[in-house]
């Protein structure tokens, strides 16, 4: 599951798992970011990260 939160102040906040176009994953939570190679890591590190599930 992902979500942006649109704030008043014209910024937004990503979370969850993103594709990019070269094929990697990033996984991004309110304090911290990382780049994966399959979706499967990227789950892994988000839900170990935040102690929510995404799938």
């Amino acid at each position: 599951m992902n979500k942006i939160i649109y704030q008043e102040n014209n910024e937004s906040v990503a979370l969850g798992v993103f594709p990019n176009h070269d094929g990697t994953f990033t996984a991004l939570t309110y304090s911290d970011s990382k780049t994966f190679k399959t979706l499967n890591g990227a789950v892994k590190w988000y839900e170990r990260k935040t102690g929510k599930k995404l799938i």
